[in-house]
C-alpha cells in the first residue's frame, strides 16, 4: 500500500510541476485533472505516515484517532473531486 501511496503521489507531483510549468494560460478551478489531482494528493500524502505507524500504535488507545483522521482524509478527498465535477468545463465534443 505504501508503494502504491508512494506512486501516486510523486505521479500527481509531477503533473503539477507539469502544469507550473507550461506556457498555456489554463483556469485551474475548471480543470476536473487538477482537482482529481488534489484529491489523491490531499488522501495519500497524509495516509502513508499513517499506514507505516500503523502497526506499531495498533494499541486500543491510538485506533479511533487513526480511522478518525482516515475518514477526515476520505471526506476531504471526495470533496475535492465533487468540487471538480461541478466546477469542470464541460467538453466540446
Amino acid at each position: 500500500y505504501s508503494v502504491g501511496s508512494v506512486s501516486i503521489v510523486l505521479i500527481i507531483l509531477l503533473y503539477f510541476y507539469e502544469i507550473l510549468n507550461t506556457n498555456q494560460v489554463m483556469a485551474l478551478n475548471k480543470n476536473f485533472m487538477f482537482w482529481f489531482g488534489a484529491g489523491l494528493l490531499i488522501y495519500h500524502l497524509p495516509s502513508i505516515p499513517f499506514t507505516l505507524l500503523l502497526k506499531y500504535y495498533l494499541g486500543e488507545k491510538f485506533k479511533p484517532s487513526f480511522f478518525i483522521a482516515n475518514y477526515v482524509l476520505i471526506f476531504l478527498s471526495n470533496s475535492t473531486f465533487i468540487y471538480g465535477l461541478l466546477c469542470a468545463k464541460p467538453s466540446q465534443t
